[in-house]
Parts: structure tokens; C-alpha cells; sequence
């Protein structure tokens, strides 16, 4: 899941510490096809959500390792998936 900023953890520091941000990194789109290349292993990219199932597919029809990305700026936002509440003082 790549939104080029790991964007749940923004989500999670946005809902538990107020918006405030800790080791904020950025990570560029290119990470994980190079990093499959690297590893020689087969990659796939998913951009919309209804191409996941097309890719799995293939990644489980090899043998071995496959990475598969599924790009989280073309899909869109992360949904609210926790309900927390800020932590008390």
C-alpha cells in the first residue's frame, strides 16, 4: 500500500496525537519496483481498486516470491478504519 507517505500512520498520529507528527518520512513511488528488481523477484502495481484481484491472481500463479503495489494515490484515501480518541493527559 503506497501513498508515497505512509499514510495510516498519518491517519493513526492524526487521530491519537492531535495532528502532531513524529519521524514524518517520505517514500518515493519508485521504492518497490526497484526493490523487486533488486531481489529479482516479479512485480505488479496496482492502480485501481478493481485490479487487485488481477494481480494477486498472477502473483499466486508464480512460484516464489512476487511484491505487489497497490497505489494508494490513484486509488484514494484511507478510510477511518479505528475509532480512536485522542489520549487523555
Amino acid at each position: 500500500m503506497n501513498d508515497n507517505g505512509y499514510g495510516v500512520i498519518k491517519k493513526l498520529q492524526d487521530q491519537l496525537q492531535g495532528g502532531r507528527k513524529f519521524l514524518w518520512p517520505t517514500c518515493s513511488g519508485q521504492i518497490s519496483k526497484k526493490l523487486a528488481e533488486m531481489c529479482g523477484m516479479p512485480f505488479f502495481k496496482v492502480d485501481r481498486s478493481d485490479g487487485l484481484r488481477d494481480a494477486a491472481a498472477a502473483a499466486l500463479a508464480r512460484t516464489g516470491p512476487c511484491l505487489i503495489e497497490v497505489d494508494m494515490t490513484a486509488i484514494g484515501e484511507y478510510p477511518n478504519y479505528f475509532p480512536f480518541s485522542p489520549r487523555p493527559n
